[in-house]
């Protein structure tokens, strides 16, 4: 037995019943303070641990959005989110380092105007980089950019969609796209001094996240480049463009450089990916209704002052001029020498009036009407239209492949196809975002109609 033990047992036989209930009621509480100092220590130690997982682990890991079998997760987000602002902000310093040399070339009064003409300019970019820089400080902690985040879902859906119809891309393909950005063939007449030069990259990623890339480089490379040459130089320009960006910006970047060239590489083959499947989509150029004509217009101009009589007479004035004009055409007189003589439309008169082939959607209704409508060859009375009097001869009509509806049916088609891969693969955003309420109207106010704008084109005015 112990010192101690023998102590307290010698203690105990002198105490009197109501000290040995004291001294342990003493005891017990002893005890309950120091189990309740452990358990408090244990659970701020489990805090502390499951709030270390909860940051580096899970938080990290866990989904923002789900495309099909494939997750983006929330650390996947922030890294490209990153990327995005990064090279956002360097552009935007870019501009007003620009708008700085615009007005370098001026100097006293002159520099001043030039100075105050772009001050609402700058200061809209001030306030861009603020947003930017507001967003990449607290990037870890602000909301989900939905905007952003549904372009990385295109690009996913664009990556599953294409496997599933057997379009690919080659590495090689990729590197060689990026080549042209990064790590372009040197000009015909380049120096040896300057084929030695160094890269600096100005590749760019627009605001929803889609690549362009844009250079200032001196070449390195040699004429024609091997896959892996072509790989190596896309690397080593993309990693100086890295450094470069970097410490313009004076920035800690939570990505690495690794991460940056296999984000371009990504980019890149989305890129290639969706301009296959669009060409797929549509093949052929899509046909119109075009037509071939040649005019002559007498203008009318009047002040905004004028009275519907004035404006009349102006027209009656005009008209006894195409009228002339006309009947010296149905008298044999060549259209191309009297549209050079007397056209005031400066952008076809010294073609001899010719437009040549375009959509009657190019003009405005009345003359649209008559070359629509107009026998082919023959030369028809003076049209009215807001510019004046056309003295129109209509040279040939027909359906002809139109490259301008091209883009558009390729447009309407990729996104129709996107939908349709949306739909048979299953998008999953975390959280949803919140829809808008629905204002309604007030008391007798009749609710505002729906417009399809997609179906509104401007009527465009013939050049003149």
């Amino acid at each position: 037995m112990t010192k101690r033990s023998r102590q307290i047992q010698q203690a105990s036989r002198v105490m009197t019943r109501r000290q040995r209930a004291r001294w342990e009621r003493e005891q017990t509480l002893n005890r309950r303070i120091i189990i309740g100092v452990g358990a408090t220590l244990a659970i701020a130690i489990l805090a502390a641990v499951v709030g270390v997982v909860w940051e580096r682990v899970w938080k990290p890991n866990r989904p923002v959005a789900t495309v099909g079998s494939e997750s983006i997760s929330r650390r996947e987000y922030l890294t490209l989110r990153e990327i995005a602002l990064v090279q956002q902000l360097a552009q935007a310093q870019s501009q007003l380092a620009q708008y700085d040399q615009f007005l370098q070339q001026f100097s006293g009064e002159q520099q001043e105007a030039f100075a105050q003409q772009i001050s609402t300019q700058r200061q809209q970019v001030d306030a861009q980089i603020q947003l930017i820089i507001q967003e990449l400080n607290s990037l870890d902690s602000a909301p989900i950019n939905y905007q952003f985040l549904d372009q990385l879902i295109e690009d996913e859906l664009v990556l599953q969609g294409a496997e599933r119809e057997g379009i690919t891309v080659s590495d090689e393909e990729i590197h060689a796209e990026l080549a042209e950005i990064f790590a372009p063939a040197p000009e015909p007449a380049a120096t040896p001094e300057a084929a030695t030069g160094a890269i600096t990259s100005t590749g760019e990623l627009t605001s929803t996240g889609s690549m362009t890339g844009s250079s200032a480089i001196s070449p390195t490379a040699t004429a024609t480049l091997t896959p892996a040459q072509a790989r190596d130089a896309v690397i080593s320009g993309i990693t100086t463009y890295y450094d470069n960006l970097v410490m313009q910006l004076g920035l800690n970047v939570s990505f690495n450089v690794d991460q940056f060239v296999e984000f371009y590489q990504r980019q890149q083959r989305v890129e290639l990916l969706r301009e296959r499947i669009r060409e797929k989509l549509v093949s052929e150029t899509p046909k119109t209704l075009q037509v071939n004509a040649q005019h002559i217009l007498v203008s009318v101009t009047v002040p905004p002052t004028a009275t519907e009589e004035m404006k009349e007479e102006a027209y009656a004035e005009a008209k006894a001029e195409a009228d002339k004009i006309y009947e010296q055409l149905r008298s044999g007189a060549d259209f191309a020498e009297l549209a050079r003589e007397h056209s005031d439309d400066p952008g076809s008169k010294e073609e001899g009036g010719a437009l040549g082939w375009a959509s009657p959607d190019t003009y405005v209704q009345e003359f649209k009407e008559a070359v629509i409508n107009q026998p082919v060859g023959e030369v028809g009375q003076p049209v009215r239209t807001q510019f004046g009097w056309h003295i129109i001869k209509v040279l040939g009509r027909e359906e002809r492949p139109d490259e301008s509806k091209l883009e558009q049916a390729r447009n309407e088609a990729f996104q129709k196809w996107l939908d349709e891969q949306r739909a048979a693969i299953g998008v999953q955003r975390f959280p949803e975002p919140t829809p808008l309420p629905t204002i309604p109207p007030l008391p007798n106010e009749p609710a505002s109609p729906t417009v399809e704008t997609e179906q509104l084109t401007p009527t465009a005015p013939i050049t003149h």
